[in-house]
């Protein structure tokens, strides 16, 4: 796995309440001295969630290892922490910088640690990087998941949005007590109520309401509804309810949406697992360039294609990325000041354990023994992991 594999998928936490200072202790006593003896500049990756009232974050720690038998280099990967912030009270950039400092310092010096940090692109995270001084690098499908909210938005002139919610109100409503029971008696098919945390709620939801198309109609309950039956639904890309009535789609506006719609929604959908895949940041690039031109998916939408951009406001540094990208692809030598600069942390003088400091540099011929190039590219043909 190349290491510049950094949270270009969003990782999955599985609660286990009650068992994180154990955890820590045995992450302390497991991985401290192996943590210690390798090279000290490595990869943070954050997330955070919530559940049951309480707002937990996790830190994923990815570090290169020099395999001196294989002659290769590998990645390992160790949780580190799992635990509400240190102070609860507070969800602020400090809050987090702080708990993540506090993370680090049962393993050594923070600042000896963490090259760059990976997460999400909210407003909290590129403070908590410039907080660490760290340069981050924003998670490529949680980029996508932003952008796909403006397309839903936009696409055949705000008629897929529409429908949507209205699929979203009978799938509501299907799912009480009462009206599963009167659905089971013509499939066994259950709703699927639209879920905003999830990054293809819109699509699955859309998919399994063509399996209860049929079977809603046969209820009968769907039929000659008045102004007073509506439901309660979450507003795409807005944290707000609005009340939409259950009208099941019918005539023209079910073969459009059968047609049409659900064929981009699939499309879509086989994105986000691409997105999810092994891939280094150069190949994250490349995808979303792919996304922007897919049939299905382009032209509908200019917000959706400026946010997968390069040069969209979300791209922290771009500088960074970009020298990444030409590092990883070889064209390190064309590079610019800026680059070379935001990716200094990088040269091979920084990483003296990866190296056999002789031959190595005979072997890079380059005419500079600190381009990072080799480096990013032993990683990138690593063991996949």
């Amino acid at each position: 796995m190349s290491y510049w594999q950094i949270m270009l998928y969003k990782f999955v936490w599985i609660q286990c309440t009650g068992a994180t200072f154990l955890c820590k202790i045995w992450l302390v006593k497991h991985f401290e001295s192996t943590l210690l003896s390798f090279p000290t500049l490595l990869v943070c990756i954050i997330d955070g969630w919530s559940t049951a009232g309480k707002h937990y974050q996790g830190v994923i720690h990815r570090w290169p290892v020099r395999d001196k038998i294989m002659g290769r280099i590998l990645i390992r990967k160790a949780l580190l922490s799992y635990q509400p912030l240190l102070d609860e009270a507070s969800y602020s950039s400090e809050s987090h910088a702080k708990s993540i400092r506090a993370c680090y310092e049962l393993f050594g010096d923070p600042e000896d640690l963490v090259v760059v940090i990976t997460a999400d692109n909210t407003n909290t995270n590129p403070k908590t990087a410039q907080i660490l001084k760290r340069p981050m690098i924003g998670a490529y499908c949680h980029r996508l998941n932003l952008a796909t909210k403006h397309w839903l938005n936009d696409v055949f002139d705000g008629e897929l949005i529409k429908n949507l919610e209205a699929i979203n109100a009978v799938m509501v409503r299907a799912s009480t007590l009462k009206s599963r029971g009167r659905l089971r008696e013509f499939t066994p098919y259950v709703p699927s109520i639209q879920n905003r945390t999830q990054w293809t709620g819109y699509q699955d939801m859309a998919e399994k309401y063509m399996k209860l198309h049929t079977p809603l109609i046969q209820t009968g309950d769907y039929t000659n509804l008045g102004d007073q039956d509506v439901e309660s639904i979450d507003v795409n890309n807005k944290d707000e309810k609005k009340r939409v009535r259950p009208n099941l789609l019918q005539g023209p506006a079910y073969k459009r949406f059968r047609d049409t719609c659900i064929p981009c929604l699939s499309g879509l959908r086989k994105w986000f697992i691409a997105v999810q895949t092994p891939m280094d940041l150069a190949e994250a690039m490349e995808l979303f360039e792919c996304v922007c031109t897919s049939a299905r998916l382009k032209d509908q939408s200019i917000e959706f294609e400026q946010r997968l951009s390069e040069k969209h406001h979300l791209v922290k540094l771009y500088a960074f990325e970009q020298g990444v990208r030409k590092i990883i692809t070889g064209n390190s030598e064309k590079m610019t000041q800026a680059e070379r600069t935001a990716c200094s942390c990088l040269l091979k003088s920084n990483w003296p354990n990866m190296y056999d400091t002789e031959e190595e540099e005979e072997e890079e011929d380059t005419g500079n023994a600190n381009l990072p190039t080799k480096f990013l590219q032993k990683l990138k043909y690593s063991k996949k992991r």
